[in-house]
């Protein structure tokens, strides 16, 4: 913390902002939150793409910073622009609240895309929501089942729920109710239950049922990173990779 405080005091905006994470975190002694503000709002005032991100999110918060959403919305617009991750998320999540006076659906897509492509769990999983849904994306089941199966393979237990409903209705993919109770068991393991999914799947015969347990874990080994007999199952009829449409330029009629 030395170093970097002496390297912060000649206005280093690297070192200012790891300082400031550094205090955040309880690494440089006793928190400091209205520090840890000043070093990030001099860094953001530099670009520096997480310091803008941190100080954004403390405006949001309002504790150890001024209550400021307009500015904090334009940091992590910044941040979003200078392809810090957790900042297009942020700031797509942002875009999507209705009562938000900066809601805008087609930009929300746009940045829930851009995170999602970059391998951030939670905009994976929002992102297929909006192709589920069709908001600010053109409405494609097909499309949110690739990007819920491929959030699930990473080992995500709301993908592996997502997943198993979709084979269970058959929205976005052929239905399957074995396959359904594959991804069910996997995401129960994990620790999220579904009463829906018991009740839609409870008429499965034991040989089902078996066949299901038996591909939970093959596909948790896979997860796992264990070397197995055969690969997990196939996604029937569906691209290797997300096939990810264009955010259209206007928004579609919401369903």
């Amino acid at each position: 913390a030395k170093w970097y405080g002496l390297a912060a005091d000649t206005g280093d905006r690297e070192a200012m902002t790891a300082l400031g994470q550094m205090i955040v975190s309880g690494r440089a002694g006793p928190k400091d939150m209205a520090r840890a503000w000043k070093l990030f709002s001099a860094a953001a005032e530099k670009d520096q793409p997480i310091a803008l991100f941190n100080g954004a999110m403390m405006m949001l918060d309002g504790r150890a910073a001024p209550h400021d959403p307009e500015k904090a919305a334009a940091w992590l617009k910044r941040a979003a622009e200078l392809g810090n991750i957790e900042a297009q998320y942020a700031y797509a999540t942002l875009l999507s609240d209705p009562e938000s006076p900066h809601h805008d659906p087609l930009s929300a897509a746009r940045w829930m895309r851009e995170a999602a492509m970059s391998g951030f769990e939670a905009a994976e999983i929002d992102f297929a929501l909006m192709l589920v849904n069709g908001r600010g994306v053109a409405k494609s089941p097909e499309n949110a089942f690739v990007w819920f199966r491929r959030s699930a393979l990473r080992g995500n237990a709301v993908g592996a729920d997502r997943l198993a409903r979709m084979y269970a209705t058959g929205i976005g993919t052929p239905a399957d109710p074995v396959a359904a109770m594959t991804w069910h068991i996997i995401a129960r393991r994990q620790g999220l239950p579904d009463i829906w999914l018991e009740t839609r799947l409870a008429d499965l015969s034991d040989a089902e049922r078996a066949r299901a347990e038996q591909e939970a874990n093959r596909i948790a080994a896979h997860i796992a990173g264990v070397e197995l007999d055969e690969e997990p199952p196939a996604a029937p009829a569906q691209p290797p990779t997300p096939a990810v449409p264009p955010v259209p330029t206007v928004p579609p009629a919401r369903p």
